[in-house]
């Protein structure tokens, strides 16, 4: 059984050197609007969801029940605030993108870099989860993240031991 942190990965040998695929800046600078794009269309669901929370909690507002026209503020009131949390961390990952320079070429795991492994494509910058890009699986962490911590400062050909497994780092851009 092959080393997978989060993807479907071939077992056999053959199919793992063919996804090894060649890191080029117009890649990573791929994986990185991807990851902007991403971010923003949360922001843009989370605001739309708050619009839509403000409307019901006026619309609790013009209701004369009692108990249940308190009851119905109080949900509205506790889902914007929820909201207006979720609002705050993806403000904090458009931060966390908005540092990162694409163009830049690196040569060791820290932020804003894009790292092949023999088991996967990293992209250090903020936890994201798997992202699709150009038909490529790429993991979009923090290195924060066990992982990217685990990596941090690494260069390539460097090994790492994670959850009982090596992972070499076969390039870094």
């Amino acid at each position: 059984m092959g080393f997978y942190l989060m993807g479907n990965y071939p077992k056999d040998k053959k199919n793992k050197e063919e996804r090894v695929i060649k890191l080029t800046l117009d890649f990573k600078k791929q994986v990185y609007q991807d990851c902007l794009d991403l971010v923003e269309k949360k922001n843009q669901l989370l605001h739309h969801e708050i619009k839509a929370a403000q409307e019901a909690g006026n619309d609790q507002t013009k209701s004369s029940a009692g108990d249940k026209h308190e009851t119905g503020r109080a949900m509205a009131q506790l889902t914007q605030e929820n909201l207006g949390k979720q609002i705050d961390q993806i403000q904090l990952l458009q931060h966390g993108l908005n540092g990162i320079n694409p163009e830049n070429k690196m040569d060791k795991v820290e932020i804003g870099a894009l790292i092949q492994t023999n088991e996967m494509l990293l992209f250090v910058g903020v936890s994201l989860g798997n992202l699709n890009v150009l038909n490529q699986s790429v993991f979009a962490i923090s290195l924060a993240s066990p992982l990217g911590n685990a990596m941090r400062n690494k260069k390539a050909k460097d090994v790492i031991s994670f959850r009982n497994k090596n992972v070499e780092i076969l390039d870094i851009i």
